[in-house]
């Protein structure tokens, strides 16, 4: 993959959770950095964009940063400002504005710029990020997505021409893990796994959260005391926020 980007200047590259797009993602900027460009590597998620600027070995020619921090930053550095409420609305719509507004004063920024998790910007975000770069139309510009991982609902028109480049194999998951998921996965090309065969995956029911405590505590001292896996290897999760989860 990374020898196949090294011949395009502009790629989509499509992936199930757990292909290595984000490992993909932070390399290619890596190695672009090195050769002397300036990259910028962001994303929506500000863990995400937190993880992957976390390795201190990162060149100082690439910049990591989430894309609503990135559009702050230059807003500020324009020294623009507007009043109204910090909504939905402000970050879908008038933020991406100031941006423009933003780099029109600033100037373009960057040679190369690489986005992960692409299924999550909408629309009218692709121009401001575009224009960030030296050569709107001819400068490097990756976008690695999952058609599948919608979480936000926003729209997926990735202003590229060619088809997407896919990534076919799963590195993340068990097999057996890998065929649950495979049942909610709508794709034209469907994914293999390539680890280990695993544990067999488990469903329990339960009915209010008193039931939902109970089962996951059998369920933890089954795989703690039982399977000898040690805790910190082990998460849970939920639908809600730590501090509103029944958990």
């Amino acid at each position: 993959m990374l020898d196949f980007l090294g011949r395009h200047r502009r790629v989509a590259i499509s992936g199930c959770a757990g292909s290595g797009k984000t490992t993909l993602a932070v390399e290619k900027g890596r190695r672009l950095a090195e050769q002397g460009f300036r990259v910028l590597l962001t994303c929506f998620n500000v863990n995400l964009a937190e993880f992957m600027g976390g390795d201190e070995t990162l060149p100082r020619q690439l910049d990591v940063v989430n894309f609503h921090k990135l559009a702050q930053d230059l807003v500020r550095k324009a020294n623009l400002s507007r009043s109204g409420p910090r909504d939905d609305r402000f970050f879908d719509d008038v933020l991406p504005e100031m941006m423009m507004e933003a780099i029109d004063r600033l100037g373009t920024q960057y040679d190369a710029v690489i986005v992960d998790e692409g299924q999550d910007f909408r629309d009218n975000w692709w121009v401001p990020l575009q224009c960030l770069l030296h050569d709107p139309d001819q400068s490097i510009f990756y976008v690695f997505f999952d058609d599948n991982q919608n979480l936000y609902r926003t729209a997926q028109t990735i202003p590229l021409e060619l088809a997407p480049f896919p990534l076919a194999r799963n590195c993340r998951n068990t097999q057996r893990i890998h065929q649950v998921v495979m049942q909610f996965y709508q794709s034209d090309q469907t994914p293999l796994a390539q680890g280990p065969p695993g544990r067999q995956v488990e469903f329990h029911t339960y009915e209010d959260t008193s039931g939902l405590k109970r089962t996951l505590r059998q369920v933890l001292n089954q795989l703690v005391l039982k399977g000898n896996v040690p805790p910190e290897d082990i998460v849970v999760l939920t639908p809600r926020g730590r501090r509103s989860s029944d958990l």
